[in-house]
């Protein structure tokens, strides 16, 4: 297998020879925006909206860093590395600073070229166990290299069997999981975290799907006290796509199976993102 092409701050290099600086202060403080982008058929999908979200992140953070070059340097890492389906991890550091501080001056841009491996197939047909973690995200609407809480909320997913975990606020309320959204179906209708999440890209495509097949959506609090009343569950990511949640802590979601809505959604979204990939390789 050919060693993967990384872009690292203006070259194109294989990943053993891709490096940053110790004094990185996306090393030394976390001090750094990610982005992840992936492919279908080889096209990116959804790049717009993916850098529409990192230039906002960067704004937020006061890095300046210009994004107008991300399109063309993914096509050629696309051309680089032959892999069938590949995802970019777009990092954009606050750049070297040895005195530590927090002052962001000459960022640097990291793309990583990643090969998709399909997750197991049983994922999708059966569904999966996840649990609650009071763990935190700082700065939940923006996706930074700040994965401390996920480590942490994985590590008790794995204690317990799990595969995932769900963020669970003071009031009750289920966010999102730790690298993916959370969805959940009741009464044949579409429900989803508005406010303490990362807005996923896959999520605003999994409500226009939703939308165009006349299924209500909803974006409230997903409160933990009304687990009993759901008939289905999901969570949805760019890699992951759409996963179908089966059991919560102790509770099953209704018979353990996965729903019929949850199985609609899955297969409208494969039509949506191939068809996606077909028109735009055709443009």
């Amino acid at each position: 297998m050919l060693e993967p092409i990384f872009y690292v701050d203006g070259a194109y290099v294989p990943l053993s020879e891709a490096k940053i600086s110790v004094c990185d202060l996306g090393l030394m403080r976390s001090f750094a925006i990610y982005e992840m982008v992936r492919t279908y058929n080889r096209i990116p999908f959804r790049l717009e909206d993916h850098l529409l979200r990192l230039q906002s992140a960067l704004a937020f953070f006061d890095i300046p860093q210009n994004i107008d070059e991300i399109g063309s340097i993914i096509d050629n890492l696309i051309e680089k590395n032959p892999e069938k389906e590949l995802s970019f991890r777009i990092f954009v550091t606050a750049g070297i600073n040895e005195e530590a501080n927090f002052y962001a001056k000459d960022p640097v841009l990291i793309i990583q070229s990643i090969a998709i491996e399909p997750l197991p197939k049983q994922y999708y047909d059966d569904g999966v166990y996840v649990i609650t973690t009071l763990q935190k995200r700082i700065f939940p609407e923006y996706k930074t290299t700040s994965y401390l809480a996920a480590a942490l909320a994985l590590k008790e997913a794995s204690m317990k069997g799990a595969k995932d975990a769900i963020y669970l606020s003071e009031r009750g309320e289920m966010l999102e999981l730790t690298r993916s959204n959370l969805f959940i179906v009741k009464n044949g209708a579409l429900w989803t975290a508005k406010e303490g999440i990362l807005y996923g890209i896959t999520r605003k495509v999994v409500i226009e799907i939703a939308q165009s097949l006349g299924i209500e959506v909803h974006e409230e609090a997903l409160l933990l006290s009304d687990i009993k009343n759901w008939d289905e569950v999901f969570h949805s990511s760019s890699v992951k796509e759409l996963i179908p949640i089966v059991q919560i802590d102790d509770i099953l979601i209704k018979d353990g199976k996965v729903g019929k809505i949850t199985k609609l959604l899955q297969e409208a979204f494969h039509k949506k993102t191939y068809l996606a990939a077909k028109e735009t390789a055709t443009v």
